[in-house]
């Protein structure tokens, strides 16, 4: 009972939060994704084995996003924007 009202109120915060984005904060969302059978459901950028939680550490670790972008060639601009938007 206690995971369905848990469930119910994420839902509800998401469904809430997504309404009020604009067009081009919903297509950065687009690019984060959760797959139960990929890095154990934790969000991912763009489906690859890139995990927002570790945009967010490189950020908070002080690498701008010019570093972020020239160590990590998978990543792109938007991705590192669709993480801080995801947070």
């Amino acid at each position: 009972m206690i995971l369905l009202h848990w469930l119910q109120f994420v839902f509800r915060t998401f469904v809430r939060n997504f309404i009020v984005m604009d067009a081009n904060q919903q297509k950065l969302l687009q690019r984060i994704t959760i797959s139960p059978g990929v890095l154990s459901g934790k969000p991912a950028i763009r489906g690859l084995r890139f995990l927002v939680s570790d945009v967010l550490e490189l950020l908070s670790s002080g690498m701008t996003e010019a570093d972020i972008l020239e160590q990590h060639l998978i990543l792109e601009k938007e991705d590192i924007q669709a993480a801080l938007l995801y947070a």
